[in-house]
């Protein structure tokens, strides 16, 4: 079983034992020993993933994938037997060894010690920063050679298909559509080193990198979604979003004080399921909620079921719930009391030019023993303007005030 079917065949297992809890709580069930069971069961699955999901992201280098397929092949029958038993767990420590291949401090075995040289004891760390890359893979992603990005879209169709006579004349239908372009956005930054600097201080150099990547790659993300669209700036899905559409069918739907905060996101599902351009067109499906850290504690990780049992086990395992699909996560991003709601597949994001480093001297730095190191990508992101309505950003209050009563 190859990593990534096996992450998969945890996480339908794991969905599966969500929903049978979701359908357990629906039905008011008072069993505190066969909720607690449910609730270890999915704690059991959620550490393994974690571990897996852990150990992949702190992961640095080329070998690592070798390193688990190799682990998985020498533990096949102890994963089947964990898969099975829906119980236990297995760790893989890879070989770090063979991963940091950076060069190693120098220390002092034998003899007198003198004066100790600068820099000679630093172990350099690489700077902490989030990793939200897996956010892209919920959008539609591709690859392009083009500069300018077209795109087309139908803007419409008049006339429709009719039962016939036999004899009668057929209805006529057209179309019409129009043909825009994206041009490319570019997050970029460079660094300075001095030639002394990498010399002296272990892994400087891959520090500096990984912190130039990590900082190209966030910088991306968040104009993906909080774009504002002003100068050089991508326009974000934030920014294109509309708002809560309180319509006849939403409107004082529920008593006051009742609507909770999966009401509102279950709204916003509903409100983009049933929102359409014309007739009979295919609905969208949100598969992305995102909320403040501050709310997500508040309404998910805090919220307890009549036993005192965590209403949602995995809002505290992963800092995010899913439900149906789709993906409920905080976000620093967001203001306190918004929520976003959003079909992500419709925003579109290319790499036109990969992620690169370039390494080079500029003006007198040759002289000076310095470097200059860029790292840069090009790409797209657009949203047609049919599907705009599939991003919903608004505030909390406003919509419980909209679904509830007065």
């Amino acid at each position: 079983m190859k990593p990534e079917e096996f992450e998969a065949a945890l996480e339908t297992k794991f969905e599966g034992l969500q929903t049978e809890l979701k359908a357990m709580q629906d039905a008011n069930t008072t069993d505190k020993a066969v909720l607690q069971k449910v609730h270890d069961d999915i704690k059991e699955h959620g550490e393994i993933l974690q571990e897996i999901k852990e150990t992949s992201d702190n992961a640095k280098g080329k070998n690592f994938e070798a390193q688990l397929d190799t682990f998985l092949n020498e533990n096949k029958s102890k994963i089947t037997d964990i898969f099975n038993a829906e119980k236990g767990h297995i760790i893989f420590e890879p070989d770090m060894k063979e991963i940091n291949k950076a060069p190693a401090d120098i220390f002092r075995a034998n003899g007198l010690i003198g004066t100790v040289p600068a820099y000679n004891d630093v172990s350099m760390e690489n700077v902490s920063l989030r990793n939200d890359n897996y956010l892209l893979n919920l959008c539609s992603r591709s690859n392009t050679n083009k500069a300018s990005h077209p795109y087309t879209q139908i803007t419409g169709y008049e006339g429709d298909v009719a039962f016939t006579a036999e004899g009668g004349t057929k209805p006529q239908l057209d179309l019409d559509w129009i043909t825009e372009y994206a041009t490319p956005f570019k997050p970029a930054g460079y660094e300075v080193l001095t030639e002394e600097v990498v010399d002296d201080i272990p892994r400087i150099k891959s520090v500096a990198q990984k912190l130039l990547k990590d900082r190209h790659d966030l910088v991306r993300v968040n104009g993906v979604y909080f774009g504002d669209g002003l100068g050089a700036n991508p326009t974000g899905s934030t920014v294109n979003a509309r708002a809560f559409a309180a319509a006849g069918a939403f409107t004082d739907k529920f008593a006051s004080g009742t609507a909770n905060i999966m009401d509102v996101v279950n709204a916003c599902i509903t409100d983009i399921w049933t929102t359409h351009n014309w007739i009979d067109e295919r609905s969208y499906r949100a598969n992305l909620v995102m909320l403040n850290p501050i709310d997500f504690f508040l309404q998910f990780v805090s919220a307890k079921d009549g036993n005192g049992l965590p209403l949602y086990p995995t809002a505290t395992l992963f800092n995010a719930v899913t439900i149906g699909g789709v993906r409920i996560m905080p976000t620093e991003k967001i203001p306190v009391g918004k929520i976003y709601v959003a079909d992500q597949k419709v925003v579109h994001i290319t790499d036109y030019k990969p992620y690169s480093i370039r390494l080079g001297w500029i003006n007198a730095q040759m002289i000076e023993n310095k470097f200059t190191m860029v790292g840069e990508s090009r790409g797209h992101v657009y949203t047609k303007s049919n599907d705009l309505q599939a991003l919903l950003y608004d505030d909390i209050a406003t919509i419980v005030a909209d679904i509830e009563l007065p």
